[in-house]
């Protein structure tokens, strides 16, 4: 009981002293109304009364402002104490409300109602708020069948709340007025303060925003007015201060605006002036700058630069006296530089000329010889799409798989192997399908028959699951043996050019050059023949869809799915594959085979050896009788002569005697090279004595090597031929010779078909070498014309033909003989007198010996070599 009393008191006293202070507020109120209105009685008589009462108002606005603040710090100290205290002693009594809880419900637990309602209502009346403690108490009333009229309770504290709260918003309206007067005279004081001496602009600025903050707050006053509970005619007081003192704020605000365009027009006008004369300033600044680099450049002989430097100045400054003298004397000066320059360039580029063509003359004696360049140019590769990255346990898996095994697996089941492999390789996580073991019906007791030796360990799964149409794959961390569909990995598009591929090789035949194709041999007129070629074999090329067929067909014939994604299209010579990275690297494989055998040639080199030896010997002397009156001089072509020709003899007396010594070849037909001399005696007996003697030794070798480099089963040829022409007939027609010419050839021909042993150390040669020489012309019976007494001779050529046609074996890089002919011819000729021509010593006076051993070798070799490009490079 006596608490409650104590309870009691409090609140009256504390709502006394709300009271107490809302009636001060409200006389403040009231002051602060007449204070705002004097204000603006003021302020709306400033313009006309300036002069005479302008300080009397502002001393009187100062001391209402002063009392003001005086009043209204008080009203706060007195309002914040009384909340401090509510808000300890709220603090206590919810302390002290709690215990009573807490003892209440635990009466209330037992059973004893009556004396949990005596516990319950203490801590309802101490902190009334106390909802747990409400709740209890009406659930215990409800037990013993008591109520409790908490309805009138509930009234008077939101009552005493209400007032509260009221006062709350008033001094919060107040505050907000004078907050906003605030703004407003510091814009004022701004100015006043100011007196035009600071940046114009940013004063204007920070005013205006002083004036938009105040318009702000007396927004927000006119929001609170509309919601707070007050009487009408407090309202419409604080409505009218702050309806007015927004209109005057606006208008201010509308003349500083004003002020400040007129300002910035005029602060533009100053700073467009100023900025003229800066960047003139700084052009001259520039212009000297630049002079100088052009002046620099100049002198460094870098003309082009002083000629650009002087440009960007004469756009400046088109005038610039200096930058057109400058341009001018860099041309001069360029020009005599570029023309030293070009001299010099034609003499190096001359030289270089001179040995490039040096170095073209260059017989390279390699069948292949590779750039200088070959180290960069084998970088090369071709353009392929960005390949996912191989993360770190897929690159540690590929490592593993790498690895070689020996593995003999005899009677143990397929489980067993498994295991046996998880022991080995104890870095791969080996897991089985069995949804796919099912599918194919294999279970882990599948017989497993294999013995494999040093081979790596993918090639060792591939062998062990193609028994049973399984596989592996690399998928989450993890080998996993399952069929093709479970182990399909990330798929990747990648562009496979077969273009080289499919470049059709086609045989080339060499030409018929025998003399049964020579031309005007049977036909009239002076028509020109030409090579007769034999008809080329077609060739049948590979083309991208057979490439593309292929791979289906031989690479996981089982992976190509197009509903699994997996494809590949063939275009413009390109195959476009949608495949996994394990396939990818399989086509790779694939195409760089077909590369490697595609790319194998073959040089061959025959050589046609003719060794030549003939010896001539002869001697003899040559009687005759003389019945002219005059002595013939031997006829002939030569060197040193002996006793030179002398005049015709006419005394029958006289002896005539000459010789000569013959190197060269003989005239008219008469003697042949070597010694003849000529002894004639005239008197009554006459007779002429000629001595011949000759010996000529003749050793040649004739090397004629043609050189072939061709695809391995390629048929192809090389032809060095001449085309020589002869008049073989003439057609006699009203007393005209028509001379027909016919033509034939000679040279060499070497055709070739070479064909590669599977383990590239042997070559089957199909080869036919054809050799023509021309050795001379033989005359026919000359045809004489019976009008004109002519003779007309006509020519037959002689051909001598080595030719060979055959299939040989030859080892790599061998050389073979194929053919060959030698041929000897031994005479000796003896004629002389009978008799006379067998008396020792003097018998050689009366005869002539003839010796003539010929000697002709031909052979016919050939060499080849088998071109492995990979080999070449892998040299360099």
């Amino acid at each position: 009981m006596v608490l409650n009393i104590k309870i009691s008191i409090s609140i009256i006293l504390f709502v006394t002293c709300c009271t107490n202070l809302f009636s001060q507020d409200k006389d403040l109120a009231e002051k602060v109304s007449e204070d705002v209105k004097l204000t603006k009685d003021g302020t709306s008589n400033k313009g006309a009364n300036v002069d005479s009462n302008g300080s009397q108002k502002e001393s009187e606005s100062s001391s209402t402002k002063s009392k003001m603040s005086a009043q209204e710090a008080e009203a706060f100290r007195l309002l914040k104490i009384t909340a401090d205290r509510v808000k300890v002693s709220e603090a206590a009594n919810m302390k002290k409300a709690q215990m009573h809880f807490e003892h209440g419900k635990s009466l209330y637990e037992k059973g004893l109602f009556e004396q949990a309602i005596s516990s319950l209502k203490k801590a309802t009346i101490i902190y009334p708020n106390h909802k747990k403690a409400k709740e209890l108490l009406s659930a215990s009333q409800g037990k013993i069948g008591t109520q409790f009229n908490k309805v009138e309770a509930e009234h008077k504290i939101l009552k005493d709340i209400t007032v509260v709260k009221r006062q709350e918003k008033l001094i919060e309206i107040k505050n907000r007025i004078e907050t906003a007067k605030g703004y407003q005279v510091q814009s004022e004081n701004l100015s006043s303060k100011s007196g035009g001496d600071l940046s114009g602009e940013d004063l204007f600025d920070q005013r205006i925003k002083l004036l938009n903050k105040a318009l702000d707050e007396y927004r927000k006053t006119l929001e609170m007015l509309q919601w707070v509970d007050l009487n009408e005619k407090d309202v419409r007081s604080f409505e009218e201060i702050v309806i007015k003192e927004k209109k005057n704020i606006k208008l201010k605000k509308e003349h500083l605006i004003e002020d400040l365009k007129d300002l910035k027009k005029k602060n533009a006008v100053i700073y467009a002036v100023e900025r003229n004369e800066k960047e003139e300033d700084l052009a001259d600044k520039r212009i000297s700058s630049l002079i100088e680099s052009a002046e620099k450049a100049y002198k460094r002989g870098n003309y082009i630069q002083c000629e650009k430097i002087c440009r960007q100045i004469r756009r400046l400054d088109p005038i610039n006296k200096k930058a057109v003298k400058l341009t001018s004397k860099s041309r001069k000066k360029l020009k005599k530089k570029n023309r030293k320059w070009i001299k010099k360039n034609f003499e190096e580029e001359n030289k270089r000329w001179k040995e490039k063509n040096l170095r073209d003359m260059i017989p390279w004696s390699d069948p292949i010889t590779y750039s200088e360049d070959w180290d960069w140019i084998s970088q090369r590769s071709a353009v392929k799409n960005v390949k996912k990255r191989i993360s770190a346990w897929e690159a540690k898996y590929r490592g593993i798989l790498d690895q070689q095994g020996t593995f003999d697996w005899s009677q143990q089941t397929l489980g067993e192997v498994i295991d046996e492999l998880r022991e080995n390789y104890p870095g791969l996580f080996i897991k089985t399908d069995k949804t796919a073991f099912d599918s194919l019906g294999i279970t882990d007791q599948e017989q497993v028959e294999l013995k494999v030796n040093s081979l790596p360990l993918k090639y060792i799964l591939n062998l062990l699951l193609s028994q049973y149409g399984l596989t592996y794959g690399l998928v989450d961390e993890a080998l996993v043996i399952s069929d093709e569909k479970g182990v399909q990995g990330e798929l990747t598009l990648e562009r496979y050019d077969v273009r080289d591929l499919t470049v059709a090789i086609g045989n080339f035949p060499g030409p018929d050059v025998s003399l049964a194709n020579a031309t005007g041999l049977d036909s009239g007129g002076g028509d020109g023949g030409g090579i007769v070629f034999e008809d080329e074999d077609e060739v049948e090329a590979v083309t991208a869809d057979d490439i593309k067929n292929l791979m289906i067909s031989k690479l996981h014939a089982n992976s190509w799915d197009d509903a699994r994604g997996t494809s590949i299209v063939e275009s413009n010579g390109q195959l476009l594959v949608t495949q996994t990275y394990e396939m990818h690297q399989q086509i790779e494989e694939f195409l760089t085979r077909l590369r490697r055998s595609r790319a194998t040639q073959v040089f061959v080199n025959a050589r046609f050896i003719n060794h030549v030896d003939n010896t001539f010997e002869s001697i003899g002397v040559n009687w005759q009788g003389l019945d002219q009156a005059t002595v013939n001089d031997a006829g002939g072509t030569g060197v040193n002569d002996g006793a030179g020709f002398l005049s015709d003899i006419t005394n029958l007396d006289s002896v005539d005697g000459r010789a000569r010594v013959f190197t060269g070849a003989p005239s008219g037909g008469n003697n042949s090279r070597g010694l003849l001399a000529q002894v004639a005696v005239l008197g009554n007996t006459q007779f002429e004595a000629v001595l011949a003697a000759l010996q000529t030794i003749n050793k040649a070798e004739t090397l004629n090597v043609p050189r072939l480099l061709v695809y391995n089963n390629q048929l192809a040829y090389i032809a060095v031929v001449e085309q020589q022409s002869f008049v073989s007939d003439f057609n006699i027609s009203d007393s005209t010779f028509d001379p027909q010419i016919a033509t034939f050839f000679e040279g060499i021909v070497l055709e070739v078909r070479p064909t590669i042993s599977a383990n590239r150390k042997y070559i089957t040669l199909q080869v036919s070498p054809t050799l023509r020489e021309l050795k001379g012309f033989s005359p026919l019976p000359s045809i004489t014309s019976a009008a004109f007494g002519t003779n007309l001779e006509t020519l037959t050529p002689i051909i001598q033909t080595t030719s060979v046609q055959t299939t040989v074996a030859i080892p790599d890089r061998g050389v073979m003989m194929i053919g060959g002919l030698t041929k000897t011819n031994q005479a000796t000729t003896t004629a002389g007198i009978p008799i006379l021509s067998k008396i020792p010593l003097l018998g050689r006076l009366f005869r002539t010996d003839t010796m003539n051993n010929e000697k002709d070798n031909i052979l016919m070799l050939i060499n080849a070599e088998i071109i492995l490009l990979e080999e070449i490079e892998g040299d360099l």
